[in-house]
């Protein structure tokens, strides 16, 4: 999830003289929902934004959750604002949050937006269980469409790929029960499962990804995930 994360403003060609601003500003609708996978900043989605109506060539603060992240975020000759922020850190399950933009040199021009943020997961439930008995399976952060794919990699190579679940709602969640290990007698020593949104496995994938391992023993054939 390697996006920009700066607040970039894009200057659009126009006189440079102060001129009155809109008298409502607005705001592009956001994602219904960003995902997060870590504190760093390149771990968390962009959040683009893209506000109209601001004073020309003025200044805004941007905020989040009344948190400023910038005070004096450059305001184009036509009054706009556009640029990207990472989303907010979410450690577990998701919560909503709110983008506000005000303008500095009139802060009755003010705009705010909410959407939700969730944390990337992926939990195997029991954590102990015979390779080939049913789990359960929860995830969530999976946004890139329904498909979710469970890509069964074994020394460095995917030994089998199925169709895990179909995420659903604004976060991408699912709850399903699977085999921990869809292979007939599988090897013993340790597996891994690489959970994505990829029809085929991809050692780096394109979409956002787990990976959970399975250490399959010999006594007497019970895999712990």
């Amino acid at each position: 999830m390697r996006r920009p994360i700066a607040l970039a403003v894009s200057v659009v060609a126009g006189s440079l003289a102060p001129a009155a601003a809109a008298q409502t500003p607005t705001l592009a609708p956001l994602k219904p929902c960003y995902v997060t996978a870590g504190l760093a900043a390149e771990a968390r989605e962009p959040v683009n934004i893209n506000a109209q109506g601001l004073t020309r060539n003025g200044t805004a603060t941007v905020a989040i959750d009344g948190t400023m992240l910038a005070d004096q975020a450059q305001v184009d000759p036509m009054g706009g604002l556009v640029g990207s922020l990472p989303a907010p850190f979410q450690a577990r399950g998701q919560r909503p949050f709110t983008l506000s933009i005000m303008d500095n040199s009139n802060p009755a021009l003010a705009v705010s937006a909410q959407a939700l943020v969730t944390a990337l997961d992926v939990t195997v439930r029991p954590a102990n269980a015979r390779p080939s008995r049913r789990v359960r399976f929860r995830g969530r952060g999976f946004t890139g469409g329904p498909a979710v794919y469970a890509h069964y990699l074994r020394e460095g190579g995917a030994r089998k790929t199925v169709q895990l679940a179909s995420a659903g709602g604004p976060c991408g969640t699912f709850d399903v029960r699977r085999r921990q290990l869809p292979v007939k007698r599988p090897h013993t020593g340790r597996w891994m499962v690489q959970i994505d949104q990829d029809r085929v496995w991809r050692e780096t994938p394109g979409s956002v990804s787990v990976q959970l391992a399975i250490d399959v023993t010999r006594a007497p054939g019970i895999g712990s995930g």
